[in-house]
């Protein structure tokens, strides 16, 4: 890896470069000239609570691999809109769909909206969560089971239906 790295530095320092080292997500050809090497083209992405943190960055992540990426959101459509325009200037394809991920009917909707959109589903990110932070001893019946209704059952919803979507076909699915 050093040496593929030494190599690529000595390709990136010469004047035959076309486009400026950003990374190993460059390949080079024997001419020395770069390819951007998309390794998610064509690839579909849910990415659930997509529209802010953690989720918004890994949606970003997924698309400037080439994937095309939903936008899960619960409740703030303005942010999740936002990430979409951002992946859209960066010549990639996203939408948005709203789903409250710890309701399996609403799971159910937004797998089956996602294949009609983009007749597949490659990756999954479960990311959505909450926390209700408060001492075991004040926190309420109902702040632990929305924690546990979105951030367990939740993750356990989003995953079974695509497991069995790929079980019905010769499809693979990254469950993350």
């Amino acid at each position: 890896m050093i040496a593929k790295r030494a190599l690529i530095k000595k390709v990136v320092e010469s004047d035959r470069c076309v486009f400026p080292y950003d990374g190993l997500d460059k390949k080079i050809s024997w001419e020395g000239e770069f390819m951007t090497q998309k390794q998610l083209q064509d690839r579909v992405a849910i990415v659930t609570g997509a529209s802010r943190g953690i989720g918004r960055a890994v949606a970003l992540a997924l698309a400037e691999q080439g994937a095309k990426v939903v936008i899960n959101y619960a409740s703030s459509s303005t942010a999740a809109d936002e990430v979409v325009k951002t992946i859209r200037e960066m010549g990639e394809d996203a939408i948005v769909l709203q789903a409250d991920v710890s309701k399996a009917d609403q799971v159910d909707k937004l797998i089956e909206q996602t294949q009609e959109k983009f007749g597949r589903i490659d990756i999954l990110v479960n990311n959505a969560g909450i926390t209700r932070d408060t001492l075991l001893l004040r926190m309420k019946p109902e702040d632990w089971q929305a924690v546990i209704d979105l951030n367990l059952t939740g993750v356990f919803s989003a995953r079974e239906p695509l497991v069995k979507l790929c079980s019905n076909s010769a499809a693979d699915a990254l469950l993350i």
